[in-house]
């Protein structure tokens, strides 16, 4: 085997310099967020460890499902369009302000609907499933339904919006902190909520006060149409959502009901560690979603189109098999930094981290599925998961507890990457394109 020469080596080096200034832009943005989101997750992974070691194991599971539901609020109120804005930004920039304006308007009247439904349920159940604190938790969660994602991708302003949320997440932080170093006062699930809601509040008034001014709100078709137009084009994704939402999520209701809130509490730290990996995958998607919206557009051969997506695919399924690894090997060492009853999940943790390799690919094939307007195909493929979600949860998790649910998790999630980088090659095979 001969030795690379100088000639080859020099070719290397030259072209490794042309990657990197051709997409200067983008590893300067992707840099940025990095960095940003390694503080945040860094910071966040600390204070929920702080708030689990400090509230308990029980308490904490009854934390977890009330995020759970929050965030089931979130994707409810949300209607698809957090997914879908930066498309139609990015392919219609003269409707800009009306269309962002008219997916405001679907967003308040979900929001007072969801809210609605939450009081409503819980008042007509003989034993209410949720207290004043959890109420307070899913409302904190779901006003953020309202954030400015869209516009800020658009822009191409990630890095920014990541500031803001940074700061955001430090005023959380923060009043976290200063509440567990007051001497002899106890922390709650009712203090977390009110600093949830303070932080989320103050972030959505740094978003607006920048991006508001910016927007020019020019009427194309009409703010009528503009509605009907979000409307159309997110119901199918908006079911999607909620149904791709259960595939993942579903467990720690499952848990809750079948084992209580110690198990919750055991699989809720497990999972902690794996939103640290979905967090550095969802930041790389936030770049892959505007430049996906792109690579879809009619002008962009097919052979472009498809180069980039094995490209994204491959990288997302790097990243997500090198941050789970730690977990698969070393999980007990991962959950010491938790107190002694904590080390129970180890197990469930080792399954879960086969997770973040399954959830790269699925999030490149999803917004592949959404960019080119197969949201019905999504809605169908997530309805048929969502549904095998459950009944497998319902299965597992009766008998295995915790790490049924994991299983259960990591099984839906897999399916759904497969199926979505299946049906997105078989378009590719359709219009005939050949690497």
């Amino acid at each position: 085997m001969t030795k690379p020469g100088p000639k080859t080596m020099k070719t290397f080096i030259d072209l490794l310099r042309g990657l990197l200034t051709s997409h200067r832009s983008i590893i300067k943005t992707l840099s940025s967020l990095v960095v940003i989101n390694l503080i945040v997750a860094g910071l966040g992974f600390i204070t929920r460890v702080a708030v689990a070691n400090e509230i308990g194991i029980a308490q904490f599971g009854e934390l977890a499902f009330a995020i759970t539901i929050g965030t089931f609020g979130l994707l409810f109120v949300q209607f698809g369009i957090e997914k879908s804005l930066v498309r139609d930004l990015v392919h219609f920039p003269a409707r800009f302000g009306e269309l962002l304006k008219s997916s405001l308007v679907v967003r308040g009247i979900l929001f007072a609907i969801f809210i609605a439904l939450i009081v409503l349920s819980n008042t007509i159940t003989e034993v209410p499933w949720a207290n004043s604190s959890t109420i307070l938790i899913v409302f904190a969660s779901v006003i953020s339904a309202f954030q400015l994602n869209g516009v800020y991708d658009a822009w191409k302003e990630m890095s920014r919006h990541a500031v803001y949320n940074m700061v955001q997440r430090l005023i959380y932080f923060t009043l976290v902190w200063a509440f567990i170093f007051i001497p002899n006062v106890q922390l709650s699930i009712w203090q977390i909520g009110i600093f949830m809601l303070v932080a989320a509040g103050i972030g959505l008034v740094i978003e607006y006060g920048w991006a508001w001014p910016r927007i020019r709100f020019v009427a194309i078709e009409g703010s009528w149409k503009a509605t009907q137009f979000i409307f159309k084009a997110n119901i199918g994704i908006w079911l999607a959502v909620l149904f791709g939402h259960t595939i993942s999520h579903f467990s720690p209701i499952v848990l809750k009901v079948y084992s209580g809130n110690v198990d919750l509490g055991g699989y809720s730290a497990a999972w902690l560690y794996i939103q640290l990996a979905m967090l550095l995958q969802t930041q790389l998607g936030r770049i892959g979603t505007e430049a996906t919206a792109r690579h879809t557009q009619l002008k962009t051969e097919v052979l472009a189109q498809k180069r980039f997506f094995i490209k994204y695919v491959t990288l997302m399924a790097v990243i997500g098999l090198i941050i789970g690894a730690p977990a698969m090997l070393f999980p007990k060492l991962i959950l010491s930094v938790f107190s002694n009853e904590y080390q129970s999940a180890a197990d469930t943790l080792r399954i879960l981290g086969l997770y973040p390799l399954f959830f790269g690919p699925y999030l490149a094939g999803l917004q592949y599925l959404i960019s080119i307007r197969k949201q019905y195909t999504y809605l169908s493929i997530t309805a048929i998961l969502g549904v095998f979600s459950i009944i497998i949860n319902l299965i597992l998790v009766p008998q295995m507890q915790s790490q049924g649910a994991a299983i259960a998790v990591v099984t839906s999630q897999a399916l759904a990457a497969l199926i979505f980088i299946f049906v997105s090659w078989r378009r590719f095979a359709r219009l005939g394109s050949v690497v």
